[in-house]
């Protein structure tokens, strides 16, 4: 049998290679490593400035809006730092913040509402790699030409009037009675009724539900990008052309949209210094409002048999406190009351005044959360209470418009918007829809 030896030698020469063959794995892992610590670095930086772009873009249609709203209608160019641009079919204005800038463009011929098209634009950051050290990040301005990361957002925007649509929501819109409907009139051509019945009553929440329910609806309806419209087997949504021709359960397509999302600011108190005069009793009325004079009560409650009487005018009366309408509101002719509600409104009397519901404003303010119509009223009024839930009952019938938090219908209730309304008050440009392109 034959003995192997081996020398110090060879032995040694095994273990460098092992040692090499080790440091080999090594260095492959660090650089590995190195190389996704790097590549992570890099989308990071780029992630930051591309996010830092949609303060650029914001800014440009902020300013947009700012211009729109502070130079009228058409006036939009030649002033401040505007200009006319062919080659864009719009107005155009740049403006350098830090070490970016937005490009904005107003554009009034690409359909009915106005188009901002915005553009923030920064300088895309050196990273690893890019500098002259491989592993160092250049900390200097990078080099001409200047390479850009940019972000886009075209928005569309309108000049709703205050009055808009007939039933306006911040969050639900509930439609639980049995045969409750919408549908519209103009108050300009007469009283509501025969041909003077359209199909404008539109129904819109700017987040959450609309429950439709079995309610014909005879206008659209509106909801947020994530809102829902729900129908049950008896409802409808449509013009009059859809539900004349018999449609059951269905919605006419196009009647629904999922854009609604329009600003509804708080009711600021009528005036700040000096308190209106309380009004007085007169003869068979409990109040009489006359003069044209604005007036202010801790509360009001017109119970079964009273009346308050306005005359000689338009008044404004502030209710600091609830409001409880049992009994008449009677306003002469020209004449109308601006009542301004500072809790709850409770409307189940008689009005008599002009069938014009601009002839009866109710702002509700912040402190205003609920206010209730009744069985049997007929109501013409337009109601401005964006922190209130709005309640129609029993057979009550609502004329004009309504804008609050929340709104239920019950029982056999039914609106019907007022299409005169839509221009009573300016309003001011606001965006409607928005995407990134």
């Amino acid at each position: 049998m034959r003995t192997h030896y081996f020398s110090k030698k060879s032995a040694a020469g095994h273990i460098l290679v092992a040692t090499l063959v080790i440091a080999a794995v090594l260095g492959v892992a660090v650089v590995a490593y190195l190389n996704v610590i790097h590549t992570q670095n890099n989308l990071t930086v780029r992630s930051q400035v591309w996010n830092s772009c949609m303060p650029l873009v914001e800014a440009g249609i902020e300013e947009a809006l700012a211009h729109m709203n502070s130079s009228g209608q058409t006036n939009w160019g030649k002033v401040n730092g505007w200009a006319w641009d062919a080659t864009k079919s719009g107005f155009v204005k740049e403006r350098w913040i830090g070490s970016g800038y937005f490009t904005c463009t107003i554009a009034t011929n690409s359909g009915p509402n106005p188009v901002i098209t915005s553009i923030g634009k920064l300088p895309a950051p050196v990273t690893v790699n890019t500098g002259k050290n491989p592993f160092l990040a250049a900390v200097t301005d990078p080099p001409a030409p200047v390479r850009y990361i940019t972000r886009t957002v075209r928005a569309v925007v309108n000049k709703p009037p205050s009055m808009a649509k007939g039933l306006m929501a911040k969050e639900a819109i509930d439609f639980s009675g049995n045969n409750c409907a919408t549908d519209s009139y103009n108050s300009n051509l007469g009283a509501y009724g025969g041909v003077n019945i359209g199909d404008k009553g539109d129904v819109a929440s700017n987040l959450d539900l609309v429950n439709v329910g079995n309610a014909d609806i005879k206008g659209h309806v509106s909801v947020g990008p994530k809102g829902k419209v729900k129908i049950g087997p008896n409802g409808e949504v449509g013009s009059l052309a859809f539900f004349a021709a018999g449609n059951v359960g269905l919605i006419e397509k196009g009647w629904v949209r999922n854009d609604m999302n329009v600003v509804l600011p708080d009711v600021a108190q009528p005036w700040t210094a000096g308190a209106g005069q309380i009004p007085s009793s007169s003869g068979s009325y409990k109040y009489l409002l006359e003069d044209k004079t604005s007036y202010e009560l801790d509360s009001l409650t017109i119970g079964a048999g009273e009346t308050l009487y306005v005359t000689n005018g338009v008044s404004k009366l502030w209710v600091k406190g609830n409001v409880n309408i049992q009994g008449n509101i009677k306003v002469d002719q020209p004449g109308a009351l601006k009542l301004f509600a500072g809790g709850t409104v409770t409307l189940s009397g008689t009005w008599d005044k002009s069938v014009i519901p601009a002839d009866l404003m109710i702002y509700g303010l912040p402190t205003c959360t609920s206010i209730n119509v009744t069985t049997g009223s007929t109501l013409e009024a337009a109601i401005y209470a964006p922190e209130a839930y709005l309640v129609l009952n029993g057979t009550a019938n609502l004329f004009g418009s309504a804008v609050a938090r929340g709104i239920k219908l019950t029982g056999s209730s039914s609106f019907h918007y007022d299409e005169a309304l839509s221009a009573r008050a300016p309003s001011i440009y606001t965006v409607v829809s928005w995407q990134e392109q």
